[in-house]
């Protein structure tokens, strides 16, 4: 997929903003997190058709529990990725998460 990135957030409700490059920018795409019981759409989103200064043609925010994360990966619980609606991936080149905010 294109490498990943781990982040631990230690408080509840964080804003965590996700973004990176796929080749393939047609159609609607879901970023996902894997559980130990499946996996659950974080947020959903069009990429674009042009790159952004960073080489990305997405970005998208979402909320996040305490609980350390792997952005860009698959196949344990707390990897989060971007799947098609069809629930297969592609490759994400550039993927990052950021955490914007956190509550105390």
């Amino acid at each position: 997929m294109g490498g990943t990135k781990t982040i631990t957030i230690t408080a509840d409700n964080a804003v965590v903003s996700i973004s990176g490059y796929l080749a393939d920018a047609s159609g609607q795409k879901h970023i996902v997190e894997q559980t130990s019981t499946g996996t659950t759409i974080l947020g959903s989103f069009s990429p674009a058709a042009f790159t952004d200064r960073n080489g990305d043609n997405f970005a998208k925010t979402v909320v996040l529990p305490a609980g350390t994360y792997s952005i860009g990966a698959v196949g344990s619980p707390g990897a989060i990725f971007v799947t098609n609606d069809a629930g297969g991936f592609g490759p994400v080149t550039n993927i990052s998460g950021e955490i914007a905010s956190s509550a105390g």
